[in-house]
């Protein structure tokens, strides 16, 4: 990925050879994006989606279509935040191209943009119908008044990849409380009990 990132922004760079500012600015980014992508890929992805975007049409389009790879690959990696606070900004962005009738600009942003709200309309799709599974990593038993520990695998079905936070009921600690799962995750676990109830056959 960090690879085709500053390949857009060297092809958008020397297609630009005609205006030294954004020829400046993409040969500045591309140097950034090689030296920072594997730290902040999606901002990274972000700036190369709105740079390729200024390049003259058509190819504006062309390359704004395949850095729509790049957002794509940097969401897979590790996304906090919801849609929207993607989709707004290129929005935003498209509406004020539009006011100054830069209608290939907007154009180059509705791709993207149109990837974020199909693949947010999947990822809810998706997750209202998985099923979620909590295995212990043994039998628990203990005695009323001590601690068990234990680990705790959270399985998905069919897989997919989440940020998992675990809210735990009181009486019981999880570690981490947050983290990332492909399909699969494992916890550590801590739980006190201050009650047992044991119950027996009845006698007849």
């Amino acid at each position: 990925m960090r690879i085709l990132a500053a390949s857009l922004l060297i092809a958008s760079a020397l297609l630009s050879l005609g205006n030294t500012a954004l020829f400046s600015v993409l040969v500045i980014t591309a140097v950034i994006t090689w030296l920072y992508w594997s730290k902040s890929p999606i901002p990274l992805s972000l700036a190369i989606i709105a740079l390729t975007s200024l390049v003259t049409p058509p190819m504006d389009m062309a390359l704004t279509s395949i850095s729509t790879v790049l957002i794509d690959n940097a969401l897979k990696t590790g996304n906090e935040r919801p849609w929207w606070f993607y989709a707004a900004p290129l929005s935003a962005s498209i509406l004020l191209a539009i006011i100054l009738r830069q209608f290939y600009i907007a154009a180059s942003l509705s791709i993207p943009l149109l990837y974020i709200l199909a693949i947010s309309l999947i990822n809810v799709i998706r997750f209202y119908t998985i099923t979620i599974e909590l295995r212990p990593g043994r039998e628990l038993r203990v005695d009323a008044g001590s601690e068990l520990a234990y680990s705790l695998t959270v399985l998905t079905r069919p897989r997919v990849r989440a940020l998992m936070e675990v809210r735990a009921p009181k009486g019981l600690r999880v570690n981490p409380a947050r983290l990332y799962m492909n399909g699969e995750a494992s916890i550590k676990a801590i739980a006190g009990i201050t009650l047992a109830v044991l119950r027996g056959r009845e006698s007849h």
